[in-house]
C-alpha cells in the first residue's frame, strides 16, 4: 500500500490518519512511492529529510476536491510534524491542515496534534514498517 498505510487499521492509535490513505486507483502515483509533480503543486519536500516526500504525496491527493472534502470531514484536525534529519543536524516542521484549509505546508502552524520524531521513524511509519506506539 502507498503512503501512511500503517494508519489504516481501525484500532491503531493514529486511526484519524486513516483518511490520508491514498486510493488504490489514484492516478499518477506508482507503487514505488514516487511523487509525480504537477504544475499546481509547489513541493514541500526537503532533500535532507527523505520522508518529507510523503507531504508532497498528501498534497497531491488533496488536489482532488472530493477527496479533500471527505478527508476534512473525517479528520477535523491540523497535524504538525517536527522531524529531525537523519544526521541529527537539522530540524524542520511540516503540517497537514484537515480542519480549515485542506492543505499541506512546511514551517510552523498551530496544530491540534503534533508529532516529534526522527526522519527515519516517520519514513518507517509511512511505509508501514514501524509501530506507532513509541
Amino acid at each position: 500500500m502507498l503512503l501512511v498505510a500503517t494508519f489504516h487499521h481501525r484500532h491503531h492509535p493514529f486511526a484519524r490518519f486513516a483518511y490520508l490513505q491514498v486510493p488504490h486507483n489514484y492516478p499518477n502515483i506508482s507503487e514505488e512511492r514516487h511523487i509525480c509533480p504537477t504544475d499546481s503543486i509547489m513541493g514541500v519536500a526537503d532533500k535532507d529529510f527523505p520522508s518529507s516526500q510523503a507531504f508532497d504525496l498528501i498534497a497531491q491527493v488533496l488536489e482532488d476536491e472530493e477527496t479533500k472534502k471527505e478527508m476534512m470531514k473525517n479528520a477535523k484536525a491540523i497535524f504538525g510534524f517536527d522531524l529531525t534529519s537523519p544526521d541529527g543536524s537539522k530540524q524542520e516542521s511540516w503540517w497537514i491542515d484537515l480542519k480549515e484549509e485542506g492543505k499541506v505546508g512546511k514551517g510552523e502552524k498551530k496544530s491540534d496534534v503534533r508529532l516529534i520524531m526522527k526522519d527515519e521513524i516517520f519514513q518507517q511509519l509511512t511505509e508501514g514498517k514501524a509501530n506507532a506506539q513509541y
